[in-house]
């Protein structure tokens, strides 16, 4: 499972399968959710599971 929170709030933005996230994502990536387009800027394992850390990107 991957969660992503906003590092900003600490809200969960979202949480899923692994095979519903680019494989090779890393820290200054963009990655889009609910329409909304994040950057990455922390990347924590948690148990098996993965945490994104990503910061909101302003339109």
């Amino acid at each position: 499972m991957v969660n992503v929170y906003n590092k900003e709030t600490g809200a969960l933005i979202w949480n899923g399968a692994d095979d519903q996230v680019p494989t090779a994502i890393g820290i200054g990536d963009e990655i889009s959710f609910t329409e909304d387009t994040y950057v990455i800027e922390e990347i924590k394992p948690d148990g098996g599971n993965m945490v994104l850390f990503v910061r909101h990107l302003q339109s």
